[in-house]
């Protein structure tokens, strides 16, 4: 069952932030099906290259990455004072994992692999909720 999210009233864009090519291919496939649009980024260094405040609704982020990690990426968003809302995805999904990543905002933690129904639905509430609402909620 795929979950359509283009039902929102604006055309958000999403940034898709993991080192591995197929990962960042099938989620962008997967948010194209829903209707949403998503830019692909090999790694957070790349992410920052091309950011600026306001240009994303969302980021979907891996945390274990060669160089600056998921968790200093969402660090470094918070540091910024961005309260853009992120989902983090992990092949190691454990307890500490968690907690570090909600701790420095992550609205949700998904295990590899994906449940695209399950992201989709996250999707969607990330977007449908109040943006000036703090990160983490």
């Amino acid at each position: 069952m795929v979950v359509k999210v283009s039902t929102l009233s604006n055309h958000p864009l999403i940034a898709i932030v993991d080192d591995d090519p197929d990962v960042r291919e099938a989620l962008a496939d997967l948010l194209q099906v829903a209707g949403l649009s998503a830019r692909t980024y090999d790694g957070a260094v790349a992410f920052f290259d091309d950011y600026a405040p306001g240009r994303f609704d969302l980021v979907v982020t891996d945390l274990a990455m060669p160089g600056t990690d998921g968790i200093e990426l969402l660090r470094r968003l918070r540091a910024m004072d961005d309260a853009l809302g992120a989902i983090v995805v992990t092949s190691s999904p454990d307890l500490a994992t968690r907690a570090k990543a909600a701790a420095q905002g992550a609205l949700a933690c998904l295990g590899k692999p994906i449940d695209g129904d399950a992201l989709l639905r996250l999707i969607g509430i990330a977007l449908a909720g109040d943006r000036n609402a703090p990160p983490g909620r």
